[in-house]
This record gives C-alpha cells, structure tokens and sequence, in this order.
C-alpha cells in the first residue's frame, strides 16, 4: 500500500477487489427469483403473495439493517461489520437448501439474509466513499455497478438452470459467498477513523452533523427512485397490455436492460467528466423523454431499445447517487451514516413507489396499461428541466467533498 502525495493511503488491486466483493454477495438476491414457481408448486396449498415474501423479504429487511449499518461501522468497525453481513448472508441464502419443511422456516432464512444484504451493500458503497475520492472514487462506484450487474445476470442464469432441476440447489447456491468471504477477510481495509482537528461548533451541527445539503440530496434520490423503477415495476404489464409481444418478450427485453445496467457502471467515468455538476439533470430530461416514447410505441424492436437506454440511465443515476451519498456530508465521521441513510430511503421509495404512481394516475384519469409511465416520464422530464436552471445558477459541483475536518485543517496551515 503506497501514500499519494498529500498523505492519502493508496490501496491496491487486492483491497479494490475485497471493496468489490462485497457488492457480488449483496447481488446473490438474484439466485431465488427463479425458482419462486417450482417452490409454489412443492407448496401448492400456500397464498401465492406468501411465496413471493421469498423476494421481497430481503428487501423490506434491507432497509432495515442498511439504516444502522454506519452506527454499526462506528462502533466495531468496517472489517467487523463486515463479518456480521457475511455470516448473516451466508447463514440465510444456504439453510433454506437444509430446512425447508415449511414456507415459514424458508422465510426466516430469508429474513436472516435480507439482514445480510442490507448491511454488504452499505458496506460497499461506505468503503469506497470512504477509501477513495475523486476520479479514483468515481471509478469504483462504476466498477462496482457493472460487476455487480455482470454478477446478477450470472446468477439468475444460473438459478434458471439449477431450479430447473430442484429449487432446494438454487439455495446451495449461495455457497458463492464463500470465496469472497476468503477475499474480504484477507484483504479489507478498514478505514482510519477520521477526528475532526477541532470539535464540531453549533454552525457544524446543522441537521444533525450531515449539513443542510445532504438532506436536500436524501429527499430527491428517494422522490427520483419513486418514478425511476416505475419502468420496472410495469414493464411487464405494458409489453401484454399493448400487445407489443408475448411473455417471452418481457424476458428479452430485461436482458437488454440489465446488459445496458452493467455497461452503464463502466461509462459513468468518462460520461461525467464531459457532463459534470449537470449529470442529474441530464439523466432526468433523456429518463422522462425515454419513458414518454414508451408510450407512444408498439413495436417490440423499438421497445426493447428503449429499454436498453432505460438500463444505462438507471445505472449512470445510481452511480451518480452513490458518490453524492458520501460527497455531500458534512463530515468524514458521517460517510457511514450518510450512505446508509441513503440506502434505506432509496428502498422506501422504490417500495411505495407504485402506490405514489398509480395515486397520481387515478387523480390524472390516466388508464390502461401504460397508466404509470404516463405520471412517471412527464414527471422526470420537468422535474429534470427544474433542475437544469437550478443547477446553471447554483456553482459548484457536489460530487468534490468539502468536509469540515479538510476546511479546518486547511485554515490551521
């Protein structure tokens, strides 16, 4: 490990990948989607909505374990903490290929690693925000969303195969986690804990330490998400609805969309640097004029383009967000703590997302099958035009840190 030329440590390939690593274990979600329809059919006597609990379990109990991920970091530590997600990760993706007389026991499992997949994915995007700035910053948050979505097509195909012959091996599966574990315990940094030169005055405090801005950010990502996954949550509906293909289709377009995800994560790099502080407003002007053009078409060709776009904006967005989750804190202590407060209101938004979308559909009249698209695109549009004219007049990129602790040791010089 070197030192740049202002003190900075400087990690290598090894710790790079041990950072990594932990977003391929947070992706192992994707192994029990596939298997949803032969777990239905070993429990034909249980409600459908129950066995779909196997999906969004996980989720629901992200939220929960990302929102004190950063107290957790504080308190023992990075590598520490990222034991407890592995453990808790590990544990709950394998034991439903063990124990699983009943739907209720695989649910607690399934419990078990929503716990453990909340806490990697703050952890991943804590380390780098913490570990790394500027370009090199920015280039994790890429690598780590093209690998991680490279992962999550891996997975399902392999879940797809697997439960093909008996969903109690896509739990096996799990067992994945196992080499990065080996990586991430070998190879981790853990961060120097960051002490502020002098203590925080009452100016510094400001909403509770993280500063007036970072707030500003947490409430858009979590209204921007709202109508961002709309495409998602309806794609299905608006491809059999409009008869613009057939079930297959929906698979075919999806597989575009998450190729485009993953090649999003290795463009953001070179598309910030010619966008810079107006990658927001950009990314919601071409989402709304993209959504919108869904609307308005019934050819499958034209469609599944549209949603290859759809995957690389989503991914840009993501990236962009997951630098400002640490940029826009006030203090270096508060990383932990601004990302994953970022990450749990990214996860309440997505999940109250179609009841906000089909809310504003009803008050508007809108109907049919592209009833949420036609909320969800004019809204990105003119909420990305907004931003344009606020960001023109407002100077300054977010996405450079100005921590406290870096002002007052710059003043002390």
């Amino acid at each position: 490990m070197e030192t740049t030329a202002t003190g900075e440590k400087k990690y290598g390939f090894w710790p790079k990948f041990a950072v990594i690593s932990l977003i391929c274990i947070q992706f192992t979600q994707a192994f029990a989607a596939p298997a949803l329809a032969s777990i239905q059919a070993s429990f034909p006597n249980v409600d459908p909505t129950i066995v779909q609990q196997i999906i969004a379990l996980p989720t629901m109990l992200m939220v929960v374990s990302s929102i004190f991920c950063g107290r957790l970091c504080a308190a023992i530590g990075y590598r520490k903490s990222a034991y407890i997600a592995i453990v808790l990760a590990l544990l709950g993706g394998v034991m439903p290929a063990i124990m699983h007389s009943s739907i209720g026991i695989i649910l607690f499992w399934r419990a078990v690693f929503g716990l453990g997949y909340g806490l990697v994915f703050a952890l991943c995007i804590s380390s780098i925000n913490v570990l790394w700035s500027g370009k090199e910053q920015k280039m994790m948050i890429g690598l780590e969303t093209f690998i991680g979505a490279a992962c999550a097509m891996g997975y399902s195909y392999l879940s797809g195969v697997l439960a093909g012959i008996n969903w109690v091996y896509v739990f096996w599966s799990y067992l994945i986690v196992v080499p990065f574990a080996i990586v991430i315990i070998a190879f981790l940094p853990e961060p120097p804990k960051e002490k502020l030169a002098v203590p925080l005055v009452k100016e510094d405090k400001v909403k509770g330490g993280f500063g007036n801005f970072y707030w500003m950010f947490i409430i858009l990502a979590a209204i921007s998400v709202i109508f961002t996954a709309a495409f998602m949550n309806n794609v299905a509906m608006v491809i059999m609805g409009n008869g613009i293909g057939q079930p297959h289709d929906i698979g075919f377009a999806m597989t575009f969309f998450s190729l485009l995800f993953s090649i999003g994560g290795l463009l953001y790099v070179p598309l910030r640097k010619v966008i810079g502080r107006f990658m927001i407003p950009v990314l919601l002007v071409i989402f709304g004029i993209d959504t919108i053009m869904m609307t308005r078409t019934l050819n499958l060709s034209t469609f599944v383009a549209l949603t290859a776009i759809y995957g690389a904006l989503f991914s840009l967005l993501n990236c962009e967000y997951n630098v400002l989750s640490g940029t826009t804190v006030k203090s270096r202590a508060r990383i932990g703590d601004g990302v994953s407060l970022y990450i749990a209101g990214q996860g309440v938004g997505q999940f109250v997302g179609p009841f906000v979308c089909a809310g504003l559909a009803g008050l508007l009249g809108f109907t049919g099958p592209n009833y949420q698209l036609l909320v969800s695109g004019p809204v990105m549009l003119a909420a990305g035009i907004v931003l344009c004219i606020i960001v023109a007049i407002k100077k300054g990129d977010p996405t450079v840190a100005k921590y406290v602790e870096d002002q007052k040791s710059a003043a002390a010089k």
